[in-house]
């Protein structure tokens, strides 16, 4: 091949035939003798041939994520409790494959009523620490399981899962030796009860549960009803019964920060004023009797036995079915 230069004569034109040569090898070309112009393609792909290329795929090494839980704060909810309790269910509140479903109606149950469990008083409504703890047992020796007073209005009035032998225990007034005495006793058994309060009472001295062990028998499943604004005998003044039924379940409802949906008739005497006036706010009342039988036409004066100091233990046996 000749290199026409106009100046720099033959060494230039070896230089120039040195470096064309290196750009062809670099470029996959070769030059060849003859075709045109010397130069041959052979080793070049065609201009439109599909060029194959081994692409390797970048594979990321694995990550391990580690999700760590935070702590979501808890919404103050109000009210601050709701009638199903958020705490952990308690042993007679479960379900287990021995509760079966009770239909709508009659159910014997029986629902007893306690006023004061201490030693130290002596009056007709205080039961000793060792008379409770000994009835609690023959209970549980019986077999019983305690059930709040609103599964038992459920059970009577739409059906509802009970245990074979469901109990309801209540405590009148709200006096501080339910907490003190009989709640570690209930304890032992595994039982909760139901406990009507007096609004008026509320705050007023260390003889009534205060506001935090209330809240703690909340959270341990219990309840709480109405027993009035002040504990005065409802027939004798119908003027006042707005205020002391209506307005206790506002107030307790408020205090409580829960549903008060029972109201127990101080000294267990109504007529039928004053269990209409029940009916408005409430969806049950509950009375004084012997009968451990329910059934939706006593939903408003339901039978709760009461427990007083002179019962014995044979007299506790005889009353339980």
């Amino acid at each position: 091949m000749t290199v026409r230069c106009k100046r720099g004569g033959l060494w230039l034109a070896a230089v120039l035939v040195s470096l064309v040569l290196a750009a062809c090898e670099l470029g996959g070309w070769s030059v060849l003798p003859g075709g045109a112009g010397g130069i041959s393609a052979a080793a070049a792909p065609p201009v439109n041939a599909a060029v194959t290329e081994t692409v390797t795929p970048f594979l990321p090494e694995p990550v391990t994520l580690t999700l760590t839980a935070s702590r979501t704060p808890t919404v103050t909810r109000t009210p601050r409790h709701s009638p199903t309790p958020s705490s952990s269910p308690t042993p007679e509140n479960t379900p287990t494959p021995a509760w079966d479903f009770h239909p709508a109606g009659e159910l014997t149950a029986p629902v007893l009523l306690y006023h004061h469990v201490n030693d130290q008083e002596s009056n007709l409504y205080t039961v000793t620490t060792t008379d409770f703890r000994n009835q609690m047992k023959v209970l549980a020796e019986r077999g019983y399981t305690t059930i709040p007073i609103s599964l038992l209005l459920r059970a009577v009035r739409d059906g509802a899962p009970l245990p074979p032998k469901p109990l309801v225990i209540t405590f009148d007034d709200g006096n501080r030796d339910v907490y003190t005495r009989a709640y570690p006793i209930l304890q032992e058994f595994g039982f909760t009860a139901s406990v009507y309060l007096v609004v008026n009472y509320l705050d007023r001295g260390e003889s009534i549960l205060s506001h935090e062990q209330i809240d703690e028998l909340l959270a341990a499943g219990w309840e709480f009803g109405s027993h009035s604004m002040s504990h005065t005998e409802l027939t004798r003044d119908y003027s006042n019964l707005w205020y002391e039924v209506s307005r206790s379940r506002y107030e307790l409802e408020e205090y409580l920060g829960t549903d008060v949906i029972t109201f127990a008739y101080p000294y267990g005497v109504m007529d039928t004023v004053v269990q209409r006036s029940v009916r408005e706010t409430f969806e049950a009342g509950l009375g004084l009797g012997t009968s451990s039988l329910h059934t939706p036409d006593s939903l408003f004066y339901l039978s709760r036995i009461e427990v007083r100091r002179s019962t014995s233990l044979a007299d506790f046996k005889a009353l339980i079915p």
